[in-house]
């Protein structure tokens, strides 16, 4: 709805189109009041695979960032 010019939207910065595209734009809100809850489960006795630990450790340290701006590597 938004690339046929219906409006703006909110997404986060994983949903945004790539840089560059030809008709969408993203502008970085300044000082949102915004918050999530991000919960990981799994069962009790199986660790994570290599993957979901290199994933998880990617959300800590993006978290843990206070300049941890999705958008300014984008």
């Amino acid at each position: 709805m938004l690339e046929a010019g219906f409006g703006i939207g909110i997404l986060p910065a994983i949903a945004l189109p790539v840089a560059g595209h030809p008709t969408l734009i993203a502008v970085r809100l300044v000082k949102p009041d915004l918050a999530r809850t991000i919960g990981v489960f799994h069962l009790r006795d199986r660790s994570f695979s290599p993957a979901a630990s290199a994933l998880l450790e990617v959300v800590r340290s993006v978290l843990q960032n206070e300049d941890g701006d999705p958008l300014s590597r984008a």
